[in-house]
């Protein structure tokens, strides 16, 4: 487990979201590096939750792996989604570009 403090990003804190809310903004970019899949997995599902909150389009890409060192590694593993709030409108599934069943 992660110690507190570290590998926190900021889309995990829902104290930000209620601070950005007045601001109404359109587009909120989550840049993420994490050490373990739970940790990616923890910020891309906390950035779909604020694209519902913020009612705003969340654009989030992360990688799983240890901090760069000048070395090459293998082993990295990475992605990147882009979260809308799930809204008749926008599609009811909450991804950009993904398709309601």
């Amino acid at each position: 487990m992660e110690p507190a403090g570290r590998g926190r990003s900021h889309e995990n804190l829902p104290a930000l979201a209620a601070r950005l809310a007045p601001l109404q903004p359109d587009l909120l970019l989550v840049p993420s590096m994490t050490e373990t899949e739970a940790g990616y997995n923890r910020v891309f599902s906390c950035a779909r939750t604020r694209a519902t909150e913020l009612y705003a389009v969340v654009c989030a890409v992360g990688v799983i792996g240890a901090a760069a060192t000048g070395v090459p590694r293998a082993g990295y593993r990475f992605g990147a989604a882009a979260y809308v709030p799930s809204d008749s409108g926008l599609g009811t599934i909450g991804l950009w570009g993904g398709r309601s069943r």
